[in-house]
């Protein structure tokens, strides 16, 4: 089970979320086709003040793939 939206918005939120990794793997054969990182930084005026709510639509529809 992967986390819903809901909760990656949750650990943006409070900071908790610090890495991302998106594995692109062929089903037939498993290889790894792609891997990308993606490093998650916040300051604290931006954990505070809450602004992670622009960023909230972005998350949410890469999820839904």
């Amino acid at each position: 089970n992967s986390p819903s939206s809901a909760t990656f918005s949750a650990w943006l939120e409070t900071g908790k979320l610090q890495r991302v990794v998106l594995v692109i793997i062929d089903q037939a054969t498993s290889e790894t086709l792609e891997r990308w990182n993606f490093v998650i930084e916040a300051d604290q005026e931006v954990l505070e003040k809450g602004y992670v709510s622009s960023f909230q639509t972005s998350c949410a529809t890469l999820i839904s793939f």
